[in-house]
């Protein structure tokens, strides 16, 4: 992908964070720059404001949005005189955007008619699934999808999206899944062909930009990736968290984060 940016001399892109994260890695290794690239608009997942501000110290131009198909994509995007890298930005104006009572996301708008041979019908304001918070400038922050989260032991509730991007944001981490419902603290999940120390220190950084109730207690090196092959991950990256849940046990032995 660098050398067909840098051969074409590319202004624009869309990024996934994953692609992002391998861009800002080959750069961090000495990889030639992107001097034409103007904008790349990364979305498609949660992505940590640290590998953001990591893409931008590199030289790019990096902005991330939020998207649903159902919306014919884009809901909202920071603009180019007014990003803020922890949010995705400001609503488009042909849309409407508000939080319900436990944190979704709901839109109204130019949205979609409906499902190919479903016939159920659609609400004037969208569920998205997504959950997130208006900070005070109005931008969109998105902490993660509502099935998908966490409540401790300690009645706290976290979205596991959040503790990931933090993770992934380490050059070190390849993949990660965060776990911890009904637990006293988080266990991470981790493919890496990192030593350990390398592992230990990446973790010791992540926590150290989360609050204490969010932090990594103890981590697991998996031994194989997360894939569509082996059950472990869509075809689109995502990983499927249950299925990993239940075969994490199996792993080499937990290590507590010291």
């Amino acid at each position: 992908m660098h050398h067909a940016l840098r051969a074409h001399k590319a202004t624009t892109c869309i990024l996934v964070p994953a692609m992002l994260q391998g861009l800002v890695d080959i750069l961090m290794a000495g990889a030639e720059k992107l001097p034409h690239l103007r904008l790349a608009a990364v979305g498609g997942g949660k992505v940590s404001g640290h590998l953001i501000e990591q893409a931008r110290n590199l030289g790019l131009q990096v902005y991330q949005g939020y998207g649903l198909s159902e919306c014919a994509s884009v809901v909202a995007f920071n603009s180019l005189d007014n990003s803020d890298s922890d949010t995705v930005g400001y609503p488009l104006p042909h849309l409407e955007v508000r939080i319900a009572d436990d944190g979704e996301i709901l839109v109204k708008g130019s949205d979609f008619l409906g499902y190919t041979g479903i016939l159920e019908w659609i609400p004037e304001w969208l569920p998205t699934g997504d959950l997130g918070t208006f900070n005070e400038k109005g931008q969109l922050i998105i902490q993660g999808r509502k099935r998908n989260i966490l409540v401790t032991a300690f009645g706290r509730n976290i979205s596991p999206e959040w503790i990931e991007a933090e993770l992934l944001s380490e050059p070190e981490i390849e993949q990660a899944v965060a776990l911890g419902d009904a637990e006293t603290s988080l266990t991470a999940i981790i493919v890496s062909n990192a030593p350990d120390e390398h592992i230990e220190a990446s973790i010791a950084r992540v926590n150290h930009r989360l609050p204490d109730y969010a932090r990594i207690g103890k981590w697991f090196r998996s031994p194989q990736v997360f894939s569509p092959e082996n059950g472990m991950a869509t075809y689109n990256g995502r990983p499927r968290r249950e299925i990993i849940a239940r075969h994490y046990q199996t792993y080499q032995p937990e290590r507590a984060v010291s």
